[in-house]
């Protein structure tokens, strides 16, 4: 079993835009913010059945900065946003250039972390709901230092107990440049879903649902 056999390639052309769009949306909210001009630069979006269908980051030991968000409503998933500690740091100074960057300033640092994830995830999340018609929210952020073997772990893990739902995963590498700076940022971005999502995506797909 494939994912060609659970989503067409019009339904996963569909869902790729929806992401896309909340993208879009969250990298605008970023601007406005920051009073900095971020672009979205083509993200690759791919789906799978399992962990190992996804690109994901290849340095075993390589510790990041992963942050978290549940989705609640209609549908149930998780998503798993993947900084480096170098693309946080640039993210930071990008947008606070006059903050201090000392240990003092820890918990503001994670606070800006945090408030980005929040709204990556949930222009993202809006979007699902808007283009599919569901009602599904995104809970609060958390945040953690981890590596690529402890986070295929979590996300294998994730959502064990819940043996009434099977799940599907999305993996976006994502590119965001920061003008005039010329500073680029490649976070890798996963979704973890339920079968809901492919059932909303394919009557999205065949209905052709217009968003409010």
């Amino acid at each position: 079993m494939n994912m060609t056999d659970y989503l067409s390639k019009e339904d996963r052309k569909n869902a790729r835009q929806i992401i896309e769009k909340g993208y879009a949306k969250a990298v605008k909210s970023l601007s406005n913010i920051s009073g900095k001009y971020f672009k979205l630069i083509d993200p690759e979006i791919t789906f799978g059945l399992s962990l190992t269908d996804l690109p994901l980051i290849e340095n075993e030991q390589k510790e990041f900065i992963l942050l978290t968000t549940d989705i609640i409503g209609q549908f149930r998933g998780r998503s798993y946003l993947m900084l480096s500690e170098e693309e946080s740091d640039k993210i930071v100074e990008a947008c606070y250039p006059d903050l201090d960057h000392d240990i003092q300033n820890h918990e503001i640092r994670e606070s800006i972390l945090l408030e980005l994830d929040n709204i990556l995830s949930a222009s993202v999340i809006a979007e699902f709901a808007n283009f599919l018609g569901v009602q599904v929210y995104g809970d609060v952020p958390q945040i953690m230092k981890t590596n690529n073997a402890e986070l295929k772990e979590m996300m294998k893990n994730d959502f064990k107990n819940d043996r009434d739902h099977e799940y599907i995963f999305a993996i976006s590498n994502t590119r965001f440049s920061l003008e005039p700076e010329e500073l680029s940022l490649s976070p890798q971005f996963v979704w973890k879903l339920t079968r809901e999502f492919l059932d909303a995506v394919k009557k999205f797909s065949t209905e052709k649902i217009v968003p409010l």
